[in-house]
């Protein structure tokens, strides 16, 4: 006899939904890159510039810097999140221009755009950050991991009180 299996509903794709107000928690909390400022480095990989850290703080988080070395106008700067449940959420991405997004409202976003994870999204069954919105404050990659970094709560080792992050890439 087959057993049917019953489906959480807070248990869409494999995944556990996180509220909004988890997710909140998870981007005004402190986050520091285990290095300074001047240890800062992107390795370059299969055409692409690439960063790759674990965070330290309350959440277990990470931040990825994808930029591409053709194009240096297709670039992501991403949070991702590692739930209570084990399961692997992308908080935001702050992306150039690529061409143009499409949110599940059928609205068209061109140029710099932020996606960022909701509940309804999840819900949803779509991709966690399907949404997107127009992107003020960057218009290149530098300036893009500056702001994401402020407004992520991220900062260097040893500078935990500094928040006023200028723009400090190469």
């Amino acid at each position: 006899m087959a057993r049917s299996i019953e489906i959480d509903p807070d248990d869409i794709r494999g995944k556990i939904i996180i509220r909004e107000e988890e997710i909140e928690r998870v981007i005004r909390s402190m986050k520091v890159l285990p290095f300074e400022r001047k240890d800062f480095k992107l390795t370059n990989e299969n055409k692409h510039l690439r960063f790759n850290v674990k965070l330290e703080g309350e959440y277990e988080t990470y931040m990825d810097i994808r930029v591409s070395t053709k194009d240096h106008s297709n670039f992501s700067v991403l949070l991702r999140y590692k739930g209570a449940s084990g399961s692997m959420y992308i908080i935001t991405r702050y992306n150039g221009f690529h061409g143009n997004h499409e949110n599940p409202d059928g609205s068209i976003i061109s140029g710099c755009h932020i996606h960022r994870i909701t509940e309804i999204a999840q819900r949803d069954g779509l991709k966690e950050e399907a949404h997107a919105s127009i992107a003020t404050k960057y218009d290149t990659w530098r300036k893009a991991v500056d702001v994401f970094m402020s407004d992520m709560s991220i900062c260097f080792k040893g500078e935990e009180n500094n928040r006023k992050l200028e723009e400090w890439l190469p």
